[in-house]
């Protein structure tokens, strides 16, 4: 097996014909319809954050941090590739910025540790979240950081577990396959690079001597920021409060800054305020994020091999081609360990 081939819950169960032709028919639909959707769900930030486009403050993204790894400018091109298009400081008011997305992120700055950080959160939620964490706690969930490979079917379960998420439905869910490989736990590495890492957190509970993942987080860095990914929590046990227990314990270790790995970071973000249900856009302003205007260093991060067509990649690639995964974030996150073909 390849070493990245379990890498990502965006890659699990993806074989099948049928998968790929529904991934890429959903994928179509987003690409025809998410503009003028996004553009409608521009009255967010009116109703939820009582503010406009043109008001936004910046987030100022500097991605690179004077590293030279070529690992790390690959970390830094794939946030680079998501923050490019989210509206642009300077551009609030230009009309395409109607139709690009509003990047939705957590000012680290503001808390100077995580008590001020659970406080502003128990005053938006009157202690409701702080209860449920707690309440999940008392239930015997725990958590602790794990290889982003690691528990590949408790992933999936997680996924498929609810047929309708709050960013619409879930093809997992419907087709319900037999697990690809078996849950395995790998060790942590050592991080070469503080600057710039992945990491994978999830929630954990113990019954009739087996662990079990019930919730799962990954978190990519480059430079002063952390994006928040594959945020979800087993459909059956959101009413336990495992995935507040998680946004929770993922903060604390961020905010006490006494990890190398967390020093020195600014900004948390997680998608877009157009994007998902309005529960969804609640649940990040009770969890402190904002909506931002991005100001991304983005010059000579990274540059793909001389040749690099995307076309080709899926051709040479076909997995990769029936995940419907875009083919330059998939050669930054797995292509480039693996070695995967690019040329004909």
């Amino acid at each position: 097996m390849r070493a990245g081939a379990f890498a990502s819950a965006d890659v699990l169960q993806r074989k099948s014909w049928a998968f790929g032709l529904i991934a890429r028919g959903n994928a179509a639909i987003k690409a025809g319809f998410g503009r003028p959707w996004r553009f409608l769900a521009k009255r967010r930030l009116r109703v939820v954050y009582s503010t406009r486009l043109s008001q936004l403050p910046p987030a100022q993204f500097r991605l690179r941090c004077g590293c030279q790894n070529r690992r790390c400018a690959a970390y830094a091109e794939e946030l680079v590739l998501e923050t490019r298009q989210f509206v642009q400081v300077g551009r609030q008011a230009a009309f395409s910025s109607a139709f690009r997305p509003t990047a939705l992120v957590i000012d680290l700055r503001r808390f100077p540790d995580c008590a001020a950080y659970m406080a502003a959160v128990g005053r938006e939620t009157k202690g409701k979240y702080r209860r449920s964490a707690n309440k999940a706690k008392r239930l015997g969930y725990h958590v602790r950081r794990i290889d982003p490979r690691s528990f590949p079917d408790s992933t999936r379960q997680i996924w498929s577990s609810k047929l309708i998420r709050s960013r619409g439905p879930v093809l997992e869910a419907l087709l319900k396959r037999e697990a690809a490989s078996k849950d395995i736990e790998l060790p942590l590495a050592e991080v070469p690079c503080h600057q710039h890492w992945v990491a994978g957190w999830g929630v954990f509970i113990d019954r009739d001597g087996k662990t079990r993942m019930v919730a799962r987080a990954i978190l990519r860095r480059a430079g002063n920021v952390v994006s928040i990914d594959q945020f979800m929590g087993h459909g059956d046990l959101l009413g336990d409060g495992v995935t507040k227990l998680l946004m929770f314990a993922i903060m604390q270790w961020i905010l006490d800054r006494k990890d190398p790995s967390a020093q020195g970071l600014e900004y948390c973000f997680q998608g877009a305020i157009e994007d998902g249900s309005k529960g969804l856009v609640n649940w990040k302003r009770y969890t402190q994020f904002e909506p931002r205007a991005c100001e991304t260093d983005d010059q000579g991060v990274f540059r793909f091999p001389e040749g690099f067509d995307p076309r080709v990649y899926l051709e040479l690639n076909p997995d990769v081609r029936a995940a419907g995964i875009d083919p330059k974030r998939h050669y930054l996150r797995h292509g480039l360990d693996e070695g995967r073909p690019y040329l004909r």
